[in-house]
């Protein structure tokens, strides 16, 4: 009896000790152990950057540490989606310019809907200038292009 109660005695101590006992997270516990003051000013601005913590007017490395101090339990932000740079195509339109210019290096402009910038265009091609992307050309630039060019001798006939 004297020793289920010790048993008893023990396993309510433990119990007891075990609740009070602070659970600390994985991050708390490294943040704890990071000694700034050894760390390179490249793993400093990391660490605030993480935070999404500012160090402006840091010069020194001492800025940097303390700021990083003052930092030590801020949580880690999630991470931001990465943002694609697009010039506001799909993939299907980039294949149609695609093929469109590969029409035009090869004298086909049947795609350009103007009838005028497709005589210019053509006529250019003729000379054996040929320029891809020029159906993005304005018609004034198409005009004044045929206009200077049309006084140079160039193989392949008048402009």
């Amino acid at each position: 009896m004297k020793s289920t109660f010790v048993f008893g005695l023990l396993l309510f101590a433990t119990l007891f000790a075990s609740s009070t006992v602070m659970v600390r997270s994985e991050e708390e516990v490294a943040t704890e152990e990071l000694n700034f003051a050894k760390m390179r000013v490249k793993q400093l601005k990391a660490f605030l950057a993480e935070r999404g913590v500012e160090c402006k007017g840091c010069a020194e490395k001492e800025h940097f540490v303390e700021k990083c101090e003052a930092s030590r339990d801020m949580p880690i932000l999630p991470p931001e989606p990465a943002v694609e740079e697009s010039s506001g195509m799909n993939l299907e339109d980039m294949d149609d310019v695609a093929a469109n210019m590969m029409r035009e290096m090869n004298g086909d402009f049947s795609h350009v809907k103007d009838p005028e910038k497709r005589r210019i265009l053509k006529s250019l091609k003729d000379k054996g200038i040929s320029m891809s992307g020029s159906t993005d050309m304005d018609i004034d630039q198409l005009r004044n292009l045929e206009k200077s060019l049309s006084s140079f001798n160039m193989p392949g006939g008048e402009l």
